[in-house]
């Protein structure tokens, strides 16, 4: 969007690149997808397992662990996919919401 695209620009005049962190919206998901999943496992093992408790928390564990490798690697594809667009970003192409914005967004970025 480009009222997006003119907020970054304006941040990176103010601030060095290291300090800008871009953070997916999936991440989210993915933190609270295995804050979920701890919290249901451990009610599980509290209510169902009983005396079977450590066979209970292996196969957890195993099971957290191949959803948490799948979520890292499509987390790492995001990024991927991020940068590949943004190697082929074109302001032109930026959606705008007010079409009669765009040419003082346009402005104040060729200011910058």
């Amino acid at each position: 969007k480009l009222w997006t695209v003119y907020e970054v620009g304006s941040f990176l005049m103010l601030h060095p690149v290291r300090q800008m962190k871009v953070i997916p919206v999936s991440l989210v998901l993915v933190f609270l997808g295995g804050t979920l999943s701890c919290y249901f496992i451990a009610i599980a093992a509290f209510v169902l397992v009983g005396n079977n408790f450590t066979i209970f928390l292996g196969g957890a564990t195993i099971v957290g662990c191949l959803v948490f490798m799948c979520c890292a690697r499509t987390w790492q594809k995001e990024k991927v996919l991020m940068q590949e667009r943004l190697a082929n970003f074109s302001i032109r192409e930026c959606l705008c919401a007010v079409e009669d914005d765009r040419p003082i967004i346009y402005e104040n970025i060729a200011a910058l």
